[in-house]
C-alpha cells in the first residue's frame, strides 16, 4: 500500500518515513501507523487509502490537543475504549491518545535510572518500549528490549 498526503513531520521530506508500529481498529476500517521518522501517528482509511494525522509532527514531548509532539514513536496499541497507546522512543515515555478528542497525555515515563519497576501508571518506568499490545482482562503489555522484559502496565 502506497500512502499519499503524509506530511514530512520531523523528517526532511514528505512521505511516510520509518513506519514502526501498526494497530488495526475493531471494525477493520482504520489502520494506525506510528511513523517513527515523521514523529507522528497516522490513521489510514483502509477503504479509500486516505491518511489523517492523529497527533504529532514535530519532534518534542508536548501533550495536549493539536499541539502534541512525539520524538520517534515506535510501538502502538488500541485498548478498545477509544485510546491509542504510543511508545515514544525518543522521549522514553508511554503516551495515550484519546481518539475521540485527539488529546495526547503522557501516562508513564522513564526516570533515568537503571532497571524497570512495575507499578501503577504514571509511576511505572518504561525504559524504551519496543512493543505494545493490549490484552483484554490484563491491560497493556509492553516489551523493553534493553531490559529483556515484558511489562504489565496499569490494572
Amino acid at each position: 500500500m502506497t500512502l499519499t498526503g503524509v506530511p514530512a513531520g520531523c523528517s526532511s521530506t514528505n512521505g511516510l518515513a520509518g513506519p514502526a508500529g501498526l494497530a488495526l481498529d475493531a471494525q477493520n476500517e482504520t489502520l494506525y501507523v506510528a511513523a517513527r521518522d515523521n514523529c507522528l501517528v497516522l490513521a489510514v482509511n483502509l477503504g479509500d487509502g486516505s491518511t489523517k494525522v492523529v497527533a504529532g509532527g514535530l519532534a518534542g514531548s508536548a501533550d495536549g490537543t493539536g499541539i502534541a509532539q512525539f520524538d520517534h514513536p515506535t510501538a502502538i496499541a488500541l485498548d478498545g475504549l477509544g485510546n491509542l497507546y504510543v511508545a515514544d522512543a525518543g522521549n522514553a515515555t508511554l503516551r495515550a491518545v484519546a481518539l475521540p478528542t485527539g488529546l495526547v497525555s503522557t501516562v508513564a515515563r522513564e526516570l533515568d535510572q537503571a532497571g524497570v519497576l512495575l507499578g501503577a501508571v504514571p509511576k511505572a518506568r518504561t525504559g524504551r518500549l519496543t512493543g505494545l499490545a493490549f490484552l483484554p482482562g490484563t491491560g497493556l503489555i509492553g516489551s523493553v528490549a534493553q531490559e529483556n522484559a515484558l511489562l504489565r502496565i496499569g490494572r
